[in-house]
């Protein structure tokens, strides 16, 4: 698959899914700024591949109707 399609794919997904840039970098544990350069296609495709990944597991949780976390994430 080509880089700027990734990118595209993974735009429409965010949009699709309500989420802002913010709070898409915030779940995937990434900043806003790579997450903006990993959608316009100026960051490595195995960075996009994971992202694209993510949204895709996200997806098929939701087709399951497994609901998202309420408690913030924590970090160690």
């Amino acid at each position: 698959m080509a880089t700027q399609n990734v990118g595209a794919l993974i735009e429409r997904a965010r949009v699709a899914a309500g989420l802002s840039q913010r709070a898409l970098a915030d779940e995937t544990g990434i900043s806003q700024p790579t997450l903006s350069r990993i959608i316009s296609g100026h960051r490595a495709t195995k960075m996009r591949e994971a992202l694209l990944h993510f949204l895709e597991l996200d997806d098929y949780l939701d087709d399951q109707g497994i609901p998202p976390r309420s408690e913030p994430r924590t970090t160690l």
